[in-house]
């Protein structure tokens, strides 16, 4: 029992990067909901006298509390796949959303490439073409 692999407690990567990703998209979902909220009870929201109620039903940018979120929600909506990121456990945007992460994947693709025109001169140097990396 004093040993720490006894004591440890060991995570499945792949099941907590789900359950983190499910947190945040369900968290995505529930305040696309607030905001959709907001739009129903905006007609009310005047005819309220309640300032307390009033302020909570009213965007911040309209004198009231409730933060204005929707810019950044349709770049969330719109940045990757849900579905896929919630299946794979993974998020992967999509192209143009993320300068540093597209770079990042040219990098690699011509990194390959300069691999594979490597291994195609060695492979005609020597004469041997069944030369593959291991």
């Amino acid at each position: 029992k004093d040993d720490p692999n006894e004591r440890a407690i060991l995570y499945d990567i792949i099941t907590y990067s789900k359950k983190k990703i499910n947190d945040f998209l369900s968290m995505l979902d529930g305040l696309n909901s607030s905001t959709k909220l907001l739009n129903i009870f905006d007609p009310f929201s005047e005819k309220c006298s309640s300032k307390l109620l009033k302020g909570i039903l009213t965007l911040s940018n309209d004198g009231g509390k409730f933060p204005d979120m929707s810019e950044k929600l349709k770049f969330f909506q719109s940045a990757f796949d849900h579905s896929k990121a919630r299946k794979e456990g993974v998020i992967i945007p999509y192209k143009g959303v993320n300068q540093e992460y597209d770079q990042a994947l040219q990098d690699i693709e011509l990194v390959k490439q300069e691999l594979e025109n490597y291994l195609q001169k060695q492979r005609k140097r020597l004469g041997c073409k069944g030369i593959v990396y291991w």
